[in-house]
């Protein structure tokens, strides 16, 4: 069963001044801000008042622009790892004390625990 995302669908963009956009025609919100022909504004990056973050505000708006590819990455990988792993341990009663399957069901964890935190569960 597939449960359908919250946000606004990607892929995303950045304009290179830390504004994130979206493709109107994919998102079907009209309540987003309009910003540029055919794109729909997602997020503004800003640096802080004291002007810290301005040299990160490029790199914070290219990860935050990748998170929706991110996501599905996350996702497929995990209908790939988890069923893997679950196979290998039936098969062998001593794959599950193999340190390579602690480390794999470690990422499995790692992974789901990044999906729940995209999606706010």
């Amino acid at each position: 069963m597939t449960i359908q995302s919250k946000h606004t669908p990607g892929p995303w963009f950045h304009n290179g001044c830390g504004r994130i956009f979206a493709r109107s025609d994919l998102t079907g919100s009209a309540h987003l801000m309009r910003s540029q022909k055919g794109m729909i504004s997602v997020a503004d990056v800003h640096m802080y008042d004291n002007g810290e973050a301005v040299d990160n505000l490029e790199s914070n708006a290219r990860l935050i622009a990748a998170a929706p590819e991110m996501l599905a990455a996350l996702e497929s990988a995990l209908a790939i790892l988890e069923p893997m792993y679950f196979e290998k341990n039936r098969a062998s009663e001593t794959w599950a004390d193999n340190e390579n399957a602690n480390q794999l069901m470690f990422k499995i964890q790692e992974i789901k625990s990044a999906i729940a935190k995209a999606k706010g569960e």
